[in-house]
């Protein structure tokens, strides 16, 4: 009986140390994990909120369209741009909930990032007797490679934010 004692403690002595091992093991990786998940759940939630703004920029721009704007061409179009253009800056106002400008998306100055980036309104000629035709299609890109949310550490990232809305007839 007492050499079995002895075997367990033997044993015991041997592990001794292991866990705070596996700890100190496994913690990089886990924080890496966390890391990994905060960073792409920003993305994914900036992206979501572009889209929202390019498709409720299209909703609401189409009170400023009659139909002689899209069966006979006769509308202004660089009117329509800045109205589109303001419908989308108005949406991600309120969704970040600023006083004035465009406020931050995760730190980051939408204002600074607004002008510098190629975010476009196009709009194209309507051939009514083809169905499907796209008459309106917007797109904000956010420079994520020059205003990231968080440093990238070697995470595989994407360079910009791209979000596309189309309106068709």
């Amino acid at each position: 009986m007492d050499d079995i004692r002895v075997s367990i403690r033997k044993r015991k002595q041997g592990q001794q140390g292991a866990a705070a091992l596996e700890a100190i093991l496994l913690t990089p990786v886990i924080l890496m994990i966390l890391y990994a998940i905060a960073q792409y759940s920003l993305i994914f939630v900036s992206i979501q909120m572009f889209n929202y703004a390019a498709e409720e920029s299209l909703r609401e721009s189409i009170s400023y369209v009659d139909s002689n704007c899209y069966y006979a061409g006769s509308c202004d179009t660089t009117t329509l741009k800045s109205e589109i253009e303001e419908s989308a800056k108005e949406v991600i106002k309120r969704y970040t909930e600023a006083d004035s400008g465009l406020g931050k998306l995760f730190g980051q100055n939408l204002d600074t990032t607004w002008a510098e980036n190629e975010t476009t309104v196009s709009l194209f000629n309507v051939d009514v007797s083809e169905p499907g035709n796209i008459c309106c299609k917007v797109t904000i890109t956010y420079n994520y490679k020059k205003y990231p949310f968080l440093p990238s550490f070697g995470l595989p990232v994407p360079d910009e934010l791209k979000s596309t809305a189309t309106l068709n007839l």
